[in-house]
């Protein structure tokens, strides 16, 4: 078994494997990435969800006509907008009508006070403008294919498999030791109760010899 421990320590001190550490680092990073982008992603489109509803609750009242791409996006942005806009088309074409769409109908329709009306045109025309929630969705698409790229990469070394037999025969080795010991100890617990056993029974023929013995010399006397 130690010469086994010798090799998985070799292992461990290899370059190869030093790299293959770094790729499991750098893939929790960018996992870390990918929940940073969804929690952007959330906020951006979250900030225009009190505008969306209102928006929502016009074409309900039908006092506002829509299309049905503008109705789809509604009720998946509404719900869920993170998996709304990851599992879009890459331009995005629902979330580009509803916003469209907002924009038009904060600049007429929606009852809202004249700061809040400039606050949140400001909001939609920066997305629109600046394309944010297609670039963050740009940006977790690549974290994800970095990732899944770096998953392959360490997959395919037979570094990784060596040093998981090995470790999965130190660990046989050492239950296998670890029985052995056991029963060893059982063996001796054993073993010290037949002593113990012997004992108290050779003090007891002892003492029934003496009774014996000692009556017998009476009788003579």
């Amino acid at each position: 078994m130690e010469e086994k421990k010798d090799s998985l320590e070799s292992l461990k001190r290899s370059q190869r494997f030093r790299e293959l550490k770094e790729i499991k680092e750098k893939r929790e990073k960018l996992a870390q990435e990918k929940k940073r982008i969804r929690k952007k992603i959330e906020s951006k489109i979250s900030s225009l969800a009190r505008p969306l509803r209102k928006m929502s609750k016009l074409i309900e009242k039908d006092e506002h006509m829509v299309g049905t791409e503008v109705l789809k996006a509604l009720d998946s942005y509404l719900e869920d907008p993170v998996e709304a806009a990851l599992s879009e088309e890459e331009e995005l074409p629902r979330f580009k009508a509803m916003i469209r769409e907002l924009e038009s109908v904060l600049e007429s329709k929606m009852k809202l006070g004249e700061r809040e009306r400039r606050k949140r045109l400001e909001e939609v025309r920066d997305i629109i403008e600046n394309r944010k929630v297609k670039n963050l969705r740009e940006k977790y698409f690549e974290s994800e294919d970095e990732r899944k790229s770096l998953k392959k990469e360490r997959e395919s070394s037979p570094l990784l498999e060596k040093k998981e037999r090995l470790e999965k025969s130190i660990r046989s080795e050492k239950s296998r030791l670890d029985g052995i010991k056991e029963k060893i100890e059982d063996a001796q617990e054993e073993l010290s109760k037949i002593r113990e056993d012997v004992q108290n029974n050779g003090d007891k023929i002892k003492e029934k010899a003496k009774s014996i013995f000692d009556a017998e010399v009476k009788e003579l006397s």
